[in-house]
């Protein structure tokens, strides 16, 4: 097998590897991280009103944020530009990842070309789950990787046409890569000072153009300088949370270990110029990217544009042991080469049994996430955070086409997940945690999907119309379950909400009601559990429950809605409810009716048994819904029934949780 065969099908592997590994609950393939969804939409702005902002008031044409609201101005740039060309947007990046991470194992195999360790870096990033996360992920990541690959290759190689154009466009990719470019830069004045650099282009002309885009950036309203700042002078806390990802990042990706052996040449005075320069810029941009605080939790991508100029500095340690010609020594190099491409496949996949050496446990606890995980994200890394991601960001798809059906234009949203719910509502989404949108009486707050805390008072300040804390039903909106109740577990989200500001929290949210929905978008099949939102009272359709007694004696309990105080900001949001008809017995017993009458369970079961689970009344229906219809024989039987008592609730919620009443109960004496 000739070269170009071997490059070809571990390009081809690593195709398959990232379609098998973006895959999510519905089978198919997923859609981008939930956090590219804000340069989506930022690019959208751009293109269609031709305003580089992250909201547009659809009345006032106020607008909110900026090309600050996201850190890499190169992916908004791209977003405007499919936008414009009216393509899907979504799946353009996604295509443009992939080819991206493709590219990158090319150029990693321009050293060495004549011999077999030359396809080492192929191997090596054909077999990463990281690589392959990152290919799909429809993030600015594997664009990072091919542009400081092409970056390294190209100075390596004396192509200075393409190494100006790539570091131009790397400058404004991602800040890590500032640091990066001043290493290079350093690099290539001391070979040419000692006279091992190519001859070419004057090295300012090869630099100049990374410094003007950078200017051309923030001068538009990006935020490079500040997070170069970050970077520079970083936060304890924030380095601190980068330096643990970077260590989970070692762990489940294995082969960054296999820097052992160029650094083991490199201490032997061994390694090549190649390997050195590589080992350099592999640290340089590990090491920004920990102090910047990390990034996303899925295969911790910050760390993966690294990879390929790191297996570079592999390849060349590899290549020195490999001319010791000592059989021994090539043995163990491939003996390790092996063992560290296999377990980089292992994070490939989820956690289970392998045969019979019950590995589960053990990689549950070797992969448990060393930082505190968001809400929505998964705390055991691997596959397993990335199906976490995916499966996030299909729920908020779905919520965002939901709200942008049942939702009036200038309704203001709030969450702790802007990206998808911004891009697909087109509602006025504010981020919870402030990176999109100056929250009142803050300051800007610098982008990380993975924000060390939140400031709840300030986020409920600017009042906003709905609330979306969770991604459906009621699952967990911190690491494990609820802690109590609903508004409970929203004030949870806040780490500093303790004695009067949790009270301050509480208060706050008592503005606002519990309301659970449908939340069904065009494809049910992502998720059809019901939607829980928290809406501003006043502005939706009042819940009313009746009843009457006809003249044969029938009682009869209908449910509906009244007008709405506020038209202007009423959305027509079904809702989901369980109903609860406990009848008082003359001796002095309670029992749990069903909706005609008989008896469905004792009292003592109110939290797990309900008359009625899951009926769906519709603002649209123009008369109220009978929920229960008691015959006259079941009201006067021995022991004789005294008091009806009707409780609506919110579908799912504990009958003990203050929350869970949708409207005062109903109670009917019959004495």
């Amino acid at each position: 097998m000739n070269r170009i065969t071997a490059l070809l099908l571990a390009m081809a592997a690593l195709l398959v590897h990232v379609l098998v590994v973006h895959r999510g609950p519905s089978g198919g393939f997923g859609p981008p991280y939930e956090s590219a969804h804000v340069a989506y939409r930022i690019g959208r702005n751009l293109a269609r009103e031709g305003v580089l902002a992250w909201s547009i008031h659809p009345v006032t044409g106020e607008s909110s944020g900026g090309l600050w609201s996201y850190p890499s101005p190169l992916l908004v740039a791209l977003s405007a530009v499919v936008e414009r060309g009216y393509f899907v947007v979504t799946r353009a990046l996604q295509v443009t990842g992939i080819v991206c991470v493709l590219l990158s194992v090319f150029l990693s195999t321009r050293f060495d070309t004549d011999r077999i360790a030359g396809v080492v870096p192929a191997l090596l990033l054909v077999s990463s789950g990281a690589v392959a996360a990152a290919g799909a992920s429809g993030t600015e990541w594997p664009i990072a990787m091919l542009l400081l690959a092409t970056s390294f290759v190209a100075l390596e190689h004396g192509r200075a046409r393409f190494a100006a154009v790539a570091l131009a466009l790397l400058a404004v990719t991602r800040v890590e890569a500032l640091p990066v470019i001043v290493v290079l830069a350093v690099q290539q004045m001391l070979r040419r000072s000692s006279g091992q650099g190519q001859s070419g282009a004057p090295l300012v002309a090869v630099f100049a153009p990374a410094v003007v885009t950078f200017g051309i950036a923030q001068a538009a309203g990006a935020s490079l300088i500040e997070d170069a700042h970050r970077i520079v002078l970083p936060g304890a806390d924030a380095a601190a949370h980068g330096g643990l990802q970077l260590l989970d990042f070692a762990v489940t990706t294995v082969t960054p270990f296999l820097l052992v052996i160029p650094f083991v040449a490199l201490v032997l005075g061994e390694l090549s110029g190649v390997g050195r320069r590589a080992l350099a810029v592999a640290a340089t941009w590990w090491a920004a990217a920990a102090l910047g605080g990390g990034g996303p939790p899925a295969f911790d991508l910050a760390f993966v544009p690294a990879l390929p100029i790191a297996f570079i500095a592999i390849q060349q340690g590899i290549a020195r042991a490999l001319d010791t010609y000592r059989r021994s020594m090539e043995r163990l190099v491939w003996v390790v080469l092996i063992v560290g491409i296999g377990g980089s496949l292992l994070s490939s996949r989820f956690p289970g049994d392998r045969g019979t050496f019950g590995l589960r446990d053990l990689q549950e606890r070797v992969w448990s996430a060393s930082t505190r995980v968001a809400p929505g994200r998964d705390a055991l890394l691997g596959r397993s955070s990335l199906y976490a991601e995916i499966r996030l960001t299909e729920s908020l798809r779905r919520i965002g086409v939901f709200l942008r059906d049942r939702l009036p234009a200038d309704a203001t949203v709030l969450s702790p997940w802007p990206g998808a719910l911004g891009y697909l509502s087109r509602a006025r989404v504010v981020d919870m945690f402030g990176r999109t949108s100056v929250l009142p009486n803050s300051d800007r707050v610098p982008w990380s999907p993975e924000p060390p805390q939140i400031d709840l008072i300030s986020a409920l300040a600017i009042e906003p119309d709905y609330i979306v804390p969770t991604t459906g039903g009621l699952e967990a909106l911190v690491a494990g379950e609820l802690e109590s109740k609903l508004p409970e577990g929203i004030v949870a989200l806040d780490p500093r909400s303790k004695g009067s500001l949790r009270d301050e929290i509480r208060e706050a949210l008592g503005a606002y009601e519990v309301v659970v929905t449908t939340g069904r978008g065009p494809d049910a099949r992502l998720d059809a559990r019901p939607l829980v939102l928290l809406r501003r009272r006043g502005i939706g359709q009042a819940l009313t429950l009746t009843k009457t007694q006809t003249a044969e004696g029938l009682l009869v309990v209908r449910a509906g809605f009244a007008p709405t105080e506020d038209d202007a900001k009423s959305a027509i949001l079904p809702q989901v409810f369980d109903l609860l008809v406990l009848a008082e017995r003359s001796d002095g017993s309670r029992a749990l009716l069903d909706p005609r009458g008989g008896v469905r369970a004792t009292a003592e079961a109110l939290d797990q048994t309900r008359s009625l689970v899951g009926f769906v009344i519709d603002p649209r229906w123009p008369a109220a819904v009978s929920l229960a219809r008691i015959p006259k024989n079941v009201l006067e039987e021995e022991p004789r029934i005294v008091a009806i008592e009707a409780r609506l609730l919110h579908h799912g919620m504990s009958a003990s949780d203050p929350a869970a009443e949708a409207v005062a109960p109903l109670t009917l004496s019959l004495r």
